[in-house]
């Protein structure tokens, strides 16, 4: 009766683990869906409007984590997203007119 006891105990936490690994395995088609599968998980990114000049003055740090670059143009009716592959500023000769240092 013990064996069969230990036996059952086993198969429900293997069924337990069976259950719990759906959340973060993807399936082969490479759509991840909730728990319930009603709908597709969402995945975000982390977005920060500023002016195209402001990145003169964010630290090295923000520069190396820079993925993709958005900018509006058309007066705000389009976008252009680029993907960054390496990011180097060299000092311009003169200040650039309207380029302001961000608020801290």
């Amino acid at each position: 009766a013990f064996c069969v006891f230990i036996m059952c105990g086993m198969l429900v936490m293997s069924l337990a683990a069976y259950e719990l690994s759906k959340e973060t395995r993807v399936p082969e088609n490479g759509v991840m869906r909730t728990v319930d599968g009603d709908a597709l998980v969402q995945v975000a990114q982390q977005r920060q409007g500023m002016p195209l000049g402001s990145l003169l003055y964010l630290t090295t740090p923000y520069h190396q984590q820079l993925e993709y670059l958005t900018v509006k143009v058309d007066e705000g009716r389009s976008e252009l997203t680029f993907r960054v592959q390496e990011v180097t500023f060299s000092p311009a000769p003169e200040p650039v007119e309207g380029v302001k240092r961000p608020a801290a």
